[in-house]
């Protein structure tokens, strides 16, 4: 064979090698490739495979579609899967993916701005003893909107449940509503940052973060704090007599001790933007 002839024979079988490339279906553990790229990871696919079959199938179609556990993509890409895990290092617990104005994703949190929680705590049978001094307890619920409850946000004290809080780290303000039942009290609400009620408040610049007096029923005060990390929290009244200011014989409010009276203790935190250049 010349040597010219020899060029022709090696052209035409790499035109034909091309052309075949180009047109012919690859498949890749499977006799019944759908698209002009097919892997059957399980290599149990059927001329119509049903949906479980398709589960571990890769196709690339001759349009230029993907499709990820379905052998017939009707979109550029399709996936059909249970779970999906897109991780760049920014992913993280409550997060979603949001694009940009160029289509870029990134992983950002959900805003919890204005968003609400509720924990109230009611007690049938509480006792003040002659000091008037206790430490609210009681059976409590935690309510509200749920970016503010995911993932265990707002939570009952594992070593308190009945006493305590966890508020999670953030700004908000709290609303505070109190009342003890059929009872004329004249009393001071306390809210102190720590995980046990039996810790004492020795301390109150370091451990206090709300006071307020009230008359018989405290309903509609607030306030606003910011919680630098997940915090522990407890609320205490103290009931004081006090004597009518003419006749200082005679006591109007309901004096401790106080027995099987019923207590309702409702705080309402409402989430609030934090800008860092403000201190609070």
């Amino acid at each position: 064979m010349t040597t010219q002839k020899k060029r022709l024979f090696i052209i035409s079988a790499l035109a034909l090698f091309i052309g075949g490339t180009v047109f012919a279906q690859v498949g890749i553990g499977t006799e019944y490739p759908s698209g002009m790229l097919h892997i059957d990871g399980k290599m149990d696919n059927t001329p119509l495979p049903d949906s479980l079959q398709q589960v571990d199938d890769f196709v690339v179609t001759a349009d230029g579609k993907v499709g990820i556990g379905t052998a017939a993509p009707t979109e550029t890409l399709e996936v059909n899967a249970s779970m999906i895990a897109i991780r760049d290092g920014s992913q993280g617990q409550g997060k979603v993916f949001v694009s940009d104005d160029e289509g870029v994703g990134t992983w950002q949190a959900v805003s919890d701005n204005g968003q609400t929680a509720l924990w109230t705590m009611h007690n049938d049978n509480i006792t003040f003893n002659g000091d008037g001094y206790e430490t609210i307890t009681g059976t409590t619920t935690i309510t509200g909107d749920a970016p503010m409850l995911a993932a265990g946000r707002f939570r009952k004290s594992a070593n308190y449940p009945n006493t305590t809080l966890i508020v999670p780290k953030g700004l908000y303000m709290v609303l505070v509503n109190h009342e003890i039942l059929d009872t004329r009290e004249y009393g001071k609400l306390q809210i102190w940052e720590g995980d046990s009620p039996s810790s004492g408040h020795a301390d109150e610049s370091a451990q206090q973060i709300f006071k307020i007096f009230y008359q018989e029923k405290l309903t509609g005060s607030s306030f606003m704090h910011n919680f630098e990390a997940d915090t522990p929290i407890h609320v205490t009244i103290r009931l004081n007599p006090v004597k009518h200011p003419i006749y200082t014989a005679y006591t109007y409010w309901d004096e401790p001790a106080l027995n099987n009276r019923i207590s309702h203790l409702e705080l309402r935190f409402v989430k609030l933007n934090f800008d860092d250049t403000y201190a609070y």
